[in-house]
């Protein structure tokens, strides 16, 4: 069959016409939300990688650190989602920029899993620093950071000898590290509806976790030593099995742990010179949202910028707290069913419109 040069040219018509309104304008969309991934080498054979969003070079890039142990970038567990990648997108809306990253024994980066103490993560958002400084897409005056939970305690330790716009923590200590653990256990201890005395014979096994790590002693020797303690009742969730027992026994004795131990979160936060936003949720059954906000505040003295709030209906990881009450924790974990809180959005880019910079 003999086709005319007019259907050809018609047919030549309506290719340009999908090319320009429909793959076009897609492409534009998926590349509003590109993310670069990024590697960063690190002294010792270490690396750390990561997830960069380029935004507006006028307005602020953030850090977004993840909180403790197997975290990954996006702030959860296992997952290529989490509230730190909703968070990432949804200020790269407002033209804000970002880079989240795995710490250095996650994913496809290196170390081993138990070397993650507060001032290694310190080190890697540093790191993290250096890699945006050396880039020209950004003003290299309007980085920050925001570290959710433990990461936010990495954020401050950070500022305090280094320069950055801001910090901006989510639902992180505010309490110094010992007495946050021994407040943390009661509050866990509560809700597990415990007696007061499984309370108190858990604080004096604490305590006692407490005196070896202050006293220098190896994770061997705190082994040890806590081997031949009784364990108290109220952490027994599963009769104190040897799986449970051993998962206790590399989390007593990790560099992780033991950094916690000895943060001094009040003293830092004073000495902080830049501004500070502390973020709480007001369902948040990890982190005291009353007794650690009271903290920031006391610790704040007379910095007219800094400031802290209570986000309502949000839980430990800026979750909904419809969806958390719909889901149990493995799957907010695995940030499963789960959305963000956009309260702790609006909060964070209201008040980064008020800072000067």
């Amino acid at each position: 069959m003999r086709i005319s040069w007019k259907t050809l040219l018609h047919w030549y018509f309506i290719f340009l016409i999908n090319i320009i309104f429909i793959i076009c304008p897609t492409r534009l969309r998926a590349d509003a939300f590109s993310e670069e991934e990024i590697k960063i080498d690190l002294p010792g054979g270490r690396s750390i990688s990561g997830s960069y969003i380029c935004a507006d070079p006028e307005k602020p890039t953030c850090v977004l650190v993840a909180g403790s142990g197997r975290a990954n970038r996006n702030g959860v567990l296992a997952s290529n989602t989490g509230p730190l990648r909703d968070l990432a997108i949804n200020l790269k809306n407002k033209g804000i920029g970002s880079l989240r990253f795995d710490k250095s024994q996650l994913n496809s980066s290196s170390g081993r899993q138990y070397d993650c103490s507060i001032e290694l993560v310190g080190k890697e958002i540093k790191e993290c620093i250096c890699f945006l400084e050396n880039s020209k897409a950004i003003c290299i005056n309007h980085i920050g950071i925001i570290g959710h939970s433990e990461g936010g305690l990495a954020a401050l330790e950070v500022a305090l000898v280094n320069k950055v716009a801001f910090v901006i923590t989510l639902n992180s200590p505010g309490l110094d590290g010992e007495e946050f653990i021994k407040n943390q256990i009661v509050i866990t201890a509560t809700n597990q509806k415990s007696t007061q005395n499984e309370i108190d014979n858990e604080l004096k096994f604490i305590d006692r976790v407490f005196f070896l790590i202050k006293n220098g002693q190896s994770r061997q020797k705190i082994r040890q030593n806590l081997e031949s303690l009784e364990f108290p009742i109220a952490r027994d969730p599963w009769g104190w099995s040897t799986l449970y027992k051993e998962k206790l026994f590399d989390f007593y004795t990790s560099d992780e742990y033991r950094s916690l131990v000895q943060f001094r979160t009040t003293s830092i936060i004073k000495h902080v010179e830049c501004p500070i936003l502390a973020i709480y949720s007001s369902e948040d059954t990890q982190v005291d949202p009353v007794a650690n906000l009271k903290s920031f505040e006391n610790s704040f003295l007379n910095k007219q910028s800094s400031k802290t709030l209570i986000v309502e209906n949000a839980g430990h990881f800026l979750a909904n707290r419809v969806s958390d009450k719909a889901i149990d924790q493995k799957s907010i974990l695995l940030w499963k069913n789960c959305t963000l809180n956009h309260n702790v959005v609006d909060v964070i880019i209201s008040w980064l419109g008020k800072v000067s910079f």
